[in-house]
């Protein structure tokens, strides 16, 4: 072969590996263990990192504080670290500073490895850690710590102090980042209001592949449908004293209740008794606890409507599943629920008074070709909003601009 074909070979070989050469992700993120997890499903995480694993080099660090010791672990292209964390009380009194110090040190051996620094959730304290790293960043705002802080129920508890702290570094952290993604209007103008410079991205959450198949009537069911466990943040309270108003003209109906079950059913029933709720009993209340997809399409398949009461939010995930799935719901409109649902359109919104939800629902119960027009339009629209490959594309596309505005900072 010649010098001059020899050349030739060579810039081609460079070529092909430039162009097979992924770009290096790193993942912080409340990312849930791979067996035996306990907590949130994370789905819209999870979903989106087996959609980005097939483009992208993909490793992914987090906390967790009920594992025995440090792990890593490789699965389907993914790298993940799991790092031991302090227990809550002994996170709190050390303000956060044990696990942030412990993966600052981990980052400070491996920021060589990668290309950008892809925070969720601004609501950990991940964006701390990481701070003074000298690489390009993206955060996706998921809950806003600072805000939920001002509505949270209870006056004296652990997760009172702990999302206060939460709060300082949210506020302190972000308004230093440049670059966001962001889901609702709400989150959005957070971060515009406190950080006017910054970059934002709108990125939907990724929904799981299996609500895209349901395609069900669901104008003729009989029960109604919760999903947020007994959190009162949740709007539990609310929906109690809602059930009771809708049992008064449905007195068959149940009521679905998935998630996280109540520490004690007698807690549940004492609430029903002190509030004098005399339609309702413990034995209208299906307490079905945490469920995968699959079970969540098999409470759909016997609800008439999801309900959603809750104090804030910013794109629960529960609604958009329900949407997508073309399930009408019924939602408090706090945060960024309307940036989801158009009032009597894709859903329906309310305030936080029962009377005003269980008016909406009797509504939704009564009008079955509301009912239909909600589902319809709902799917129609999620799963437009939601598109697996939009969302892919988007995100592939944010880390792209992230880096360019990096390199172009740099270069000056």
């Amino acid at each position: 072969m010649t010098t001059s074909a020899q050349s030739v070979v060579s810039v081609l070989d460079k070529s092909e590996k430039q162009v097979d050469k992924k770009m290096r992700v790193l993942w912080l993120a409340n990312y849930p263990l791979l067996q035996n997890h306990k907590g949130h499903p994370a789905s819209w995480m999870t979903s989106l990192a087996q959609v980005l694993q097939h483009h992208v080099s993909l490793t992914i660090v987090t906390w967790n504080s009920s594992i025995n010791a440090s792990t890593q672990i490789q699965k389907d292209g993914i790298n993940y670290i799991y790092l031991k964390s302090p227990r809550g009380s002994i996170d709190l009194l050390t303000g956060c500073l044990l696990k942030i110090n412990q993966l600052k040190s981990y980052l400070k051996q491996h920021e060589q490895e990668f290309d950008i620094i892809h925070i969720h959730g601004s609501e950990n304290q991940f964006l701390a850690a990481c701070a003074s790293i000298d690489k390009p960043k993206v955060l996706s705002i998921q809950g806003i710590i600072s805000e939920y802080y001002k509505i949270i129920p209870e006056f004296l508890s652990y997760r009172r102090f702990y999302w206060l702290l939460a709060s300082y570094y949210e506020r302190s952290h972000c308004r230093r980042l440049p670059s966001f993604m962001c889901r609702t209007h709400w989150d959005t103008a957070w971060v515009n209001q406190l950080n006017p410079q910054a970059i934002v991205h709108q990125v939907w959450e990724m929904i799981r592949p299996v609500f895209f198949t349901v395609n069900n009537d669901f104008s003729r069911n009989e029960k109604l449908l919760y999903v947020g466990g007994a959190q009162r943040i949740k709007g539990f309270n609310e929906l109690l004293l809602t059930f009771n108003l809708v049992k008064a003209q449905h007195p068959a109906m149940k009521l679905i209740i998935l998630g996280a079950k109540p520490s004690s059913l007698s807690s549940v029933e004492k609430f029903i008794q002190k509030q004098n709720l005399t339609n309702i009993s413990l034995a209208d209340l299906e307490f079905r606890g945490m469920v995968n997809g699959q079970g969540l399409i098999e409470a759909y398949n016997e609800s008439f409507c999801l309900v959603h009461p809750s104090y804030i939010d910013n794109s629960p995930n529960s609604v958009c599943e329900a949407q997508v799935a073309g399930l009408p719901v019924v939602a408090s409109n706090v945060g960024g629920v309307s940036s989801l649902i158009e009032h009597s359109q894709t859903g329906l919104l309310t305030t936080l008074d029962p009377s005003d939800i269980a008016h909406q629902i009797l509504r939704l119960k009564s009008d079955t070709d509301l009912a239909k027009i909600i589902s319809h339009q709902s799917r129609f629209v999620a799963r437009q909003r939601h598109n697996p490959n939009q969302i892919k594309q988007a995100v592939l596309n944010t880390y792209q601009s992230v880096c360019n505005v990096y390199k172009s900072e740099v270069s000056v």
